[in-house]
């Protein structure tokens, strides 16, 4: 249950120092760890940059467009599991990548790190490489080493060559990486809040040809060390001499380590569409100064590089406290669960041992799997248990009508099961009952989960207020994507998220409902009012713990959760389900054992 409780922070930059096009920050919480946190770990931030790589783009395509995958293990027996990835860096062999990968240290143990570099080859219209399937990518080469060497290295660096490897032989490839760790605090509820502008930005002719906009870079200094980059800003063009970039909102570990009074680089650049940057110049600044009233900085000229002139002026800077999700577990707020079943005839026959619906000897398939890993962590968070279960593109009543969002239990008036145990025997049974047809709309199951979702509890009151999880379970493509997304665009203003879960092996296109860059948009021009879908292919989990796909799928949920309250206004409040001497995680607990002894008492499978 760790990752569900992670303090989330705001989206991670994406920023290519040729696509410098949208704002971001380095999210704290978003990767978990691979195991719980003890008295001797410390949460450390891996920073990733890499040189003299291999042009894999040759001709006219420019240079390469790297990016990094790390991965991690705690034994040699152990698979490889991916934990992040960074942003793709356009049109450069020397990348220095934004995104800091955030894992905790543990002194006792061997933890083994891999970080593997590809070329992006596919297009991408965003500087993510989250979504981007490896196997179509150019593979660089990989390093391998544990966080103990990082950590307990010279200035807590490690720089290694990049291999390949095959079954006979271990080749250097070109190219090395250098991987960076901090302590940073674990407390991330602090967020940093800087509104700047830059003033009278110039240059002589030669420099700014082909000039588009600024965007800044900012960097904590290290002692002895490169700074550690940390955010990049989006592209802004100058107008009547100023250029007003959208305000900074990161967690004071990311920018500063926590320490108000370190140093803090701004370096601005003109942005130019080939990847060419000009330096213009760079200013350092403290939080200390800034909260204390340092207003203006006159851009340094620190290398020959640097061939601009302008000030950086901090109009504004603040530091606000942001509640966690367990602050409003313990003020009475309850996580619920919805369950939707895809019932379409490209599942297969469920008696066929190739149907996706096919129950293996040992009472498992993909679907009851998905829903065992994560309903049993959100049924932790419910009171009553109860959870409706919706199926979609089936015939419930046999040679009826296709229905795109029924009750699975065939009770219109309570489609309610009680524990996720009820989820899986109800599903179970319906293999029997409902047939399977088609086509795949997801409108009419989201629409009806919302309206539900609302009835139970949209509040100011915590403890009345529930937030609603609706897992879709999905073999194939949509049939209906204009209406999904007005669907999710709709509840995206409620105590609402969506999880989909892909089954099986098809070529998922639900994946860009996941709109993690660029936010959906409905079909009269509203955008979302903020990130409510999580997308994961199951296949994804083929060879690993099962239970990853729990950690996978629910990692946002702290986030979105806090996303909502927070735009609501809502505030924790007093901890009222917590009673004097206990922590949340003891009344929890307390709970899931009675409701655990009475399935044990009534024989629930």
């Amino acid at each position: 249950l760790k990752f569900l409780e992670s303090e989330m922070g705001g989206s991670s930059s994406k920023e290519s120092d040729k696509d410098a096009v949208k704002s971001g920050h380095i999210n704290d919480e978003e990767v978990e760890n691979l195991v719980y946190t003890s008295e001797q770990s410390s949460k450390v931030q891996l920073s990733i940059s890499c040189e003299n790589l291999v042009n894999m783009d040759k001709g006219n395509q420019g240079l390469s467009d790297p990016f990094v995958v790390v991965k991690a293990r705690s034994s040699f027996d152990d698979p490889w599991v991916e934990i992040d990835r960074t942003e793709i860096c356009s049109n450069t062999l020397n990348p220095n990548f934004v995104r800091l990968v955030t894992m905790f240290y543990h002194f006792e143990e061997i933890q083994y790190l891999k970080f593997e570099v590809y070329d992006a080859d596919t297009s991408f219209s965003t500087a993510s490489s989250k979504k981007l399937s490896l196997q179509k990518q150019d593979f660089q080469g990989s390093a391998e080493c544990a966080l103990a060497l990082i950590v307990g290295g010279a200035g807590q660096s490690w720089t290694s060559d990049l291999y390949t490897y095959d079954s006979k032989n271990v080749k250097k490839t070109g190219g090395k990486i250098t991987v960076r760790a901090e302590e940073v605090p674990s407390d991330t509820n602090k967020i940093a809040e800087i509104s700047l502008e830059g003033k009278d930005m110039t240059a002589n002719s030669k420099h700014l040809k082909g000039l588009e906009g600024f965007f800044f870079k900012l960097s904590r200094v290290t002692e002895g060390q490169k700074p550690i980059l940390c955010y990049k800003s989006n592209v802004v063009p100058q107008v009547n001499r100023t250029v007003k970039w959208e305000m900074v909102s990161m967690s004071t570990s990311s920018l500063c380590a926590g320490d108000f009074y370190r140093p803090i680089m701004f370096q601005i650049f003109a942005y130019k569409r080939n990847g060419q940057h000009t330096l213009m110049g760079s200013a350092k600044g403290s939080l200390n100064d800034f909260l204390g009233g340092l207003k203006n900085m006159a851009l340094e000229k620190i290398s020959k590089q640097c061939v601009g002139s302008g000030t950086l002026v901090i109009n504004d800077c603040k530091i606000k406290t942001k509640p966690t999700f367990l602050e409003y577990l313990a003020a009475g707020m309850e996580v619920g669960f919805h369950c939707a079943i895809d019932y379409t005839a490209s599942n297969g026959h469920p008696s066929s041992p190739h149907s996706l619906h096919f129950i293996s000897p040992n009472g498992e398939n993909h679907y009851s799997s998905a829903i065992k890993d994560v309903g049993g962590v959100i049924e932790y968070y419910d009171t009553d248990k109860k959870f409706p279960v919706f199926g979609f593109g089936g015939r419930p009543v046999p040679r009826g009508p296709t229905e795109h969002c029924f009750p699975v239990n065939g009770n219109d008036s309570d489609p309610e099961v009680y524990g996720v145990s009820g989820i899986l025997a109800t599903y179970r049974e319906s293999l029997s009952k409902i047939e399977l047809s088609g086509p795949t709309l997801f409108a009419p199951v989201i629409s009806n989960s919302y309206c539900l979702a609302q009835s139970e509890g949209e509040s100011s009151d915590l403890s009345k207020q529930m937030y609603t999880i609706l897992m879709i379970l999905t073999d194939g493509q949509i049939n209906d994507m204009g209406n999904t997304v007005d669907a999710i665009v709709a509840a995206s203003e409620g105590p609402f998220s969506i999880i989909i879960v892909g089954v099986g092996d098809a070529d998922f296109t639900m994946n860009i409902l996941d709109g993690d860059e660029k936010g959906l948009v409905d079909r009269n021009g509203k955008k979302w009012a903020r990130d409510i879908v999580q997308f994961v292919p199951l296949n994804k989990f083929k060879n690993a713990d099962t239970r990853l796909l729990a950690k996978e799928v629910l990692a946002e949920v702290p986030r979105q959760v806090v996303d909502y309250m927070t735009m609501k206004g809502i505030l924790p409040g007093d901890k009222s389900l917590v009673p004097r001497g206990m922590s949340i995680r003891q009344v929890l607990d307390e709970r899931q054992m009675s409701f655990k002894q009475w399935e044990r008492e009534n024989s629930v499978l």
